[in-house]
């Protein structure tokens, strides 16, 4: 409805000027207010979630969980290896990726065709990865990680399945 009708005008509005400030901001009062904006936007501690409604608990818990699968994303993202794409290849026996090394733990190397490198790691007793480079396969041996993988132009490396 609004105010109620008192017989005077309503008061003036505030001049702009009277509420702005009157120095200039301290270099940190946006780091400030975007830390003070952080404080209100957080949620609530799980001791205060305890006494809301069971909807609003529930509502804070996925909340809680989306924070955290953002997190999750946002550092597997982050992470160097998600540079490389790893492909499925000589079928579906390995997986491999493009300017990309496995360095070390040389099992055997063989002159081939980098589309034949895979196949031979797979066909091969003990080799566990495999780096091709300039008509070499190196056929390597022991356990490995894609977060191995360092990058190298030109080379394709590869694990088996």
């Amino acid at each position: 409805m609004g105010r109620p009708h008192t017989g005077h005008p309503p008061p003036p509005p505030t001049p702009l000027a009277l509420l702005l400030p009157t120095h200039p901001p301290s270099p940190t009062a946006k780091c400030e207010r975007v830390v003070s904006l952080c404080r209100c936007a957080s949620l609530p501690p799980p001791a205060l979630s305890a006494a809301m409604a069971p909807s609003a608990r529930s509502f804070v818990g996925v909340l809680r969980l989306m924070v955290a699968v953002a997190v999750a994303v946002v550092a597997v993202m982050a992470c160097p290896t998600s540079a490389f794409r790893w492909k499925i290849g000589s079928g579906g026996r390995v997986y491999y990726a493009l300017d990309c090394d496995f360095y070390g733990k040389d099992l055997v190397r063989y002159l081939t065709r980098g589309k034949d490198c895979g196949g031979l790691c797979a066909n091969t007793r003990g080799c566990t990865h495999f780096t091709w480079n300039k008509g070499t396969c190196f056929l390597k041996k022991g356990g490995i990680r894609f977060s191995n993988a360092t990058y190298y132009k030109g080379a394709v490396c590869g694990k088996r399945r």
